[in-house]
């Protein structure tokens, strides 16, 4: 779909986006959330990295590197950020969580879905009480959800930002100037 959609509207001048020549036809980059932090951000995130460092530097220091000149999948993210994605049998550690990066802009967001629901359960439960000690709230266990997972066979799902695409391909500044109903001025 990307390479299809880029090479029709791509000027013959070839895509650039902030100054950077992007490539759409070229061999997309792999590489893992472990090998982008130690490669641009000197740290390894290991199996329970700290959230606030992570979040921190992805958006920072790692994300504005991933994607040039072609999309990077980004993959094998530690579980730790991939509540609703399923374990990596290879790996405990690593959820099987992608994201599509290209000149540093995030595309896509996709995993495989968790649907063993003592599992999840048990990592809503994780969750439930992190939340009440840092923030002293008590959520309730999304009952209807975990049913429901009784009933899914394997699957998996990916979000993609056609808006960041669009603004990709059009060479805009930032998302307001493509999406339909920009922010509201006063």
């Amino acid at each position: 779909m990307v390479r299809f959609a880029c090479g029709a509207a791509a000027p013959e001048s070839g895509l650039g986006f902030r100054s950077a020549g992007l490539d759409f036809e070229g061999r997309w980059e792999r590489i893992s959330v472990r090998q982008a932090f130690l490669k641009f951000a000197g740290w390894d995130p290991g199996s329970q990295p700290d959230e606030d460092r992570f979040d921190l530097d992805m958006s920072q220091t790692v994300q504005k590197h991933l994607g040039f000149p072609t999309p990077c999948i980004l993959e094998d993210y530690p579980a730790k950020f991939a509540a609703l994605a399923r374990i990596k049998p290879a790996d405990p550690f690593v959820a099987e969580r992608f994201e599509l990066f290209w000149a540093g802009v995030e595309l896509a967001n996709g995993f495989s879905e968790l649907t063993d629901p003592l599992e999840q359960r048990m990592r809503f439960q994780a969750a439930i009480e992190s939340k009440k000690r840092m923030e002293g709230t008590l959520y309730p266990m999304p009952e209807a959800f975990l049913e429901s997972l009784e009933h899914l066979g394997p699957c998996a799902g990916i979000a993609f930002g056609v808006d960041r695409f669009v603004m990709l391909l059009s060479g805009a500044d930032s998302l307001d100037d493509v999406v339909a109903f920009g922010p509201q001025t006063a």
